[in-house]
């Protein structure tokens, strides 16, 4: 890091996936837009401890210091995955900052200790002056007073950041198979994918290209596929976006099942490839399955499949197709930098 004063800080998540993509895309704009930026990575931001609970503690007392320090010489910042740092983002000013919330309905009036606990840190980070920005997806308008966005597809922005676009699995059994993309957990429902399978599609086969996170449940899901004759591949690697890409295009048909509310990556990479999948899970999916037209999988009823009305459907895909720029997610966080905080290149 340099201490020359920049326009905006970035704060983001040195990760990979969804964080990884939301940083380059902004990055990229912001710099295009000709601000000079500085971003720091909340992961890299390290401190050396004893024990656990006193590393905790010398780590947040760091980082607070550190963004601190970066925050005085930019004139503005903007918190990537805002959600995951509420309490950070409490110790610090928020008067010129943005928030970017990626979670599905902002918590301010959800049932449950942990979302009212989450929507008073949201309300007072607002009060305290930061301007929240969360992602809208098909039938899911966030509300007042945060402002929207749209996720942008996986494989917006430079085509050399796709890196290897060949899968780790057959292109054969991948061109015959039903297939699942990400990091694999219960929130997945891959063993629900599996049930619906041996009654709706016996003997077929379900590729899950991607990491698994919790062992226990990959095996639970290789037993039930053996033991209904089903074909499980799980390569279980880390996937690059040239992959995914392949992935998406070139399986029979993907599956997006996701129990957890929130925007979907795999969705919007489905509909930029001209890929139509079947979706199930979560509130926020289902509505998407009905502006969109698309089949939802009814998986407690494993043999159902229900068609969503299609009277809108070019309409909406049309309105909702992702861009190869990924501006639909930067465009409003420019346009709150530059109206709101009144933040505009050194020349401009």
């Amino acid at each position: 890091m340099t201490s020359s004063a920049c326009d905006v800080l970035v704060v983001a998540e040195d990760s990979v996936g969804h964080h990884t993509l939301y940083t380059e895309l902004l990055t990229q704009a912001l710099q295009l837009s000709g601000l000079r930026i500085e971003t720091v990575y909340l992961n890299s931001v390290r401190s050396p401890g004893m024990n656990v609970h006193t590393r905790k503690i010398r780590r947040s007392m760091e980082v607070r210091k550190y963004l601190l320090k970066a925050m005085s010489r930019a004139q503005a910042a903007v918190f990537l995955s805002a959600d995951e740092h509420l309490l950070l983002m409490l110790s610090l000013p928020m008067s010129r900052c943005l928030g970017i919330f990626l979670r599905s309905a902002p918590p301010l009036v959800r049932n449950g200790s942990k979302s009212r606990l989450r929507g008073i840190l949201i309300r007072l980070l607002i009060a305290r002056g930061l301007i929240p920005l969360h992602v809208e997806m098909p039938g899911s308008k966030p509300p007042e007073p945060f402002h929207p966005f749209r996720d942008p597809s996986p494989f917006a922005g430079d085509a050399d950041r796709l890196g290897e676009i060949s899968p780790p699995v057959d292109p054969e059994i991948l061109g015959q198979a039903y297939a699942m993309f990400g990091v694999f957990d219960q929130r997945k429902q891959v063993y629900e994918a599996l049930i619906w399978l041996k009654d709706a599609h016996p003997r077929s086969t379900l590729v899950c290209l991607g990491v698994w996170i919790d062992e226990d449940y990959l095996n639970r899901c290789k037993q039930l596929a053996r033991q209904h004759q089903l074909t499980l591949v799980t390569p279980n690697r880390s996937l690059t976006q040239g992959q995914l890409l392949a992935g998406i295009r070139n399986c029979m048909r993907p599956l997006v099942l996701n129990r957890n509310e929130g925007s979907s990556g795999i969705l919007m990479g489905c509909l930029h490839v001209g890929k139509r999948p079947f979706v199930s899970g979560s509130a926020s999916l289902r509505r998407a399955s009905r502006i969109l037209g698309l089949d939802w999988v009814d998986l407690e009823r494993p043999s159902t499949v229900h068609g969503s009305p299609r009277t809108r459907e070019n309409h909406a895909l049309e309105e909702w197709f992702p861009s190869d720029s990924g501006h639909e997610f930067t465009d409003p966080i420019l346009k709150q930098l530059q109206y709101r905080l009144q933040i505009f290149p050194p020349d401009g």
